[in-house]
């Protein structure tokens, strides 16, 4: 997709803990440090590939 804000309405999870908040037709810039946002490890690790389509390496991996 050419933008992933709005994943949330295209996926079935979040890769993050805390949600993205939109308010007024804008997301709010997350207050945490660096990105703003905290990853979700269990969610990383629940949808981790090990392989890719005929055996060879996955796009990304968590590791």
């Amino acid at each position: 997709m050419g933008s992933d804000i709005v994943g949330q309405f295209a996926r079935e999870d979040d890769l993050i803990v805390e949600p993205l908040i939109y308010e007024d037709g804008y997301v709010r810039v997350p207050s945490g440090p660096g990105l703003g946002v905290v990853l979700d490890e269990d969610a990383l690790t629940h949808y981790t590939v090990e392989s890719g389509d005929g055996g060879g390496p996955s796009c990304w991996m968590v590791s």
